[in-house]
């Protein structure tokens, strides 16, 4: 709305008079909608934080239940995270931690299954790369070494380099073939530190190799 300069204020009134009566409504429910939208967005934020307030604190019973190796009340509570709060990262947590204990009663299949629908839900690189650390593990207890390398071919190691080349070590050994086994646990010896303990369990495989 422009106003004439020039105008009287008895005018000038008239016509902000006439354009409230013309744009007034839309004007209000403009208003009307982004408070509504402000609240509703407070609202939401205030739920996702109590959410994931409430999965934190569950998440913290199941570790304090870790530590006293109730399995049974491990596995019941961490079934009920990820069926309340899946969209939240605890739920994420709960799948590894499920996954373990499938694992520990012998059940790989499930442990598997669980750790590849992990994969779908992981955003973060380096959480990413400890599931497929343990995927790995599990299908190569599973007996299927060459699905392990080919998934850690398709995945970029970063600080975990060193973890994955012994897999494919082991991949290597499994699969009969001593010789790429060897390079794959001289490329995991080279990512060790010189002081780290686990070198000598790299030693040990490569040993191994060289024996007839």
């Amino acid at each position: 709305m422009a106003l004439d300069i020039y105008a009287s204020d008895q005018e000038k009134s008239e016509a902000i008079r006439q354009w409230w009566r013309e744009n007034g409504r839309a004007v209000l429910v403009g208003l009307i909608i982004g408070l509504l939208a402000l609240l509703g967005l407070r609202s939401w934020t205030n739920y996702e934080q109590s959410r994931t307030s409430e999965a934190s604190s569950l998440y913290q019973q199941i570790l304090a239940a870790k530590d006293q190796d109730a399995n049974a009340e491990i596995y019941n509570s961490a079934e009920h995270l990820l069926q309340e709060y899946s969209d939240t990262p605890y739920g994420l947590f709960s799948v590894l931690i499920l996954a373990k204990e499938d694992q520990a009663r012998g059940d790989l299949e499930t442990a598997t299954e669980r750790l590849k629908g992990a994969l779908e839900y992981a955003r973060h690189p380096s959480l990413q790369k400890v599931i497929y650390l343990r995927l790995a593990r599990l299908l190569l207890a599973m007996g299927s070494p060459q699905e392990v390398l080919t998934m850690l071919a398709e995945v970029k190691p970063g600080s975990f380099s060193s973890a994955y080349a012994e897999l494919r070590g082991d991949a290597y050994v499994a699969l009969g073939q001593p010789s790429e086994a060897q390079l794959a646990y001289q490329e995991a010896l080279l990512g060790l530190g010189p002081s780290e303990q686990y070198r000598q369990i790299l030693q040990m495989k490569l040993d191994n190799l060289a024996q007839p």
